[in-house]
């Protein structure tokens, strides 16, 4: 089974986004912030990962930068989740996070079904 990790500061989103990506066969962890975040894909590889950019202690693009730096985590592909609105702000965490891997962005709020579609992209199905 494909595991996804979740890395964001909003519950409600975590929760939104682990019923429905469980529902659709995916094995799903969560972080609450990007340290917590950093610590869990390191203990526990994940197929893709869901990242906000704006949260408090360790935004998404740092996040990006320590995985980027460890060889087990950098090619894991990163869906941006976000509710920046500026292009250049979303075009940072992308320039400092494409090493190599595909990475896409979800704007807060976000369409599940978009979701799903990335999240096939990405990895395939379940």
């Amino acid at each position: 089974m494909k595991r996804i990790l979740i890395i964001d500061d909003d519950e409600i989103v975590r929760m939104s986004l682990e019923k429905e990506l469980s529902s659709a066969g995916y094995s799903v962890f969560l972080a609450e912030n990007g340290k917590d975040g950093v610590q869990k894909v390191q203990e526990q590889m994940s197929d893709l990962i869901l990242l906000d950019i704006m949260m408090p202690e360790m935004n998404g693009v740092e996040v990006i930068d320590l995985l980027k730096k460890d060889k087990r985590t950098r090619n894991t592909p990163v869906i941006f989740i976000t509710s920046l609105v500026k292009r250049d702000e979303i075009d940072d965490g992308f320039v400092k996070g494409s090493k190599g891997v595909d990475q896409f962005f979800v704007s807060k709020p976000f369409d599940m079904d978009e979701v799903l579609r990335l999240v096939y992209a990405s990895i395939g199905e379940p």
